[in-house]
């Protein structure tokens, strides 16, 4: 094996373990409303490693842009906007729900149907990237 694949392997080996102290589960889409060019993902992501993490970006077939996206309460008026990252301190659990952070979806060129998944790749920074299914879930039923 040349010297520069095994450098290769020395450098994303580090990656791929920081990766996989990222524990990502409940991770979900609402199914598009007909006519909506938008989607709104949740998910939970537990840090089980010693080193913070940070989700940088999400990116799925079918939408044009996933954002990091928060709700708030502001005088009563309820409000979203994109947030640039969010941290996920080592040891901790980040939890992406209705009525908090999410990931929110604009230019869904191919509607998400419940029953169905979609692959989405989430970018933590310098913890790597990985691909997780997302189911798509009717907003109707638990």
């Amino acid at each position: 094996m040349p010297k520069s694949a095994v450098l290769l392997l020395l450098l994303a080996a580090p990656l791929a373990a920081m990766a996989d102290d990222l524990l990502v589960s409940d991770a979900y889409f609402r199914e598009s409303i007909p006519g909506q060019p938008r989607a709104v993902g949740f998910m939970t992501v537990a840090n089980r490693g010693d080193r913070d993490c940070t989700l940088v970006t999400a990116s799925a077939p079918g939408i044009d842009r996933l954002e990091i996206h928060e709700h708030s309460h502001d005088n009563g008026v309820m409000r979203m906007r994109q947030v640039p990252r969010l941290a996920i301190p080592a040891g901790e659990t980040l939890v992406l729900r209705p009525g908090g952070y999410h990931l929110m979806g604009f230019g869904v060129s191919d509607p998400l149907a419940a029953g169905e998944t979609r692959p989405v790749t989430l970018d933590f920074g310098a913890c790597g990237s990985r691909v997780e299914p997302f189911a798509i879930r009717d907003p109707r039923r638990p």
